[in-house]
């Protein structure tokens, strides 16, 4: 599905590990109030990230929690 949403934010999915599938839940413009356990777990400064996009700066840092 396409919204045309361009800019930083955060995006939550389910993930069934049985069918290797993502569900999508919800498109937020901001960061969510646990992203501090996103940031341990995928070893990322989100908030950093987040003005990269903003800033048309490339993403530096590359990550996979699944795969």
């Amino acid at each position: 599905m396409m919204v045309g949403y361009v800019s930083a934010g955060t995006v939550e999915y389910l993930y069934d590990p049985d069918k290797s599938e993502f569900f999508f839940l919800e498109l937020n413009p901001r960061l969510q109030v646990e992203h501090p356990c996103t940031e341990m777990v995928a070893d990322v400064n989100l908030p950093a990230m987040q003005l990269q996009v903003r800033s048309n700066s490339l993403i530096e840092s590359t990550f996979a929690i699944f795969g």
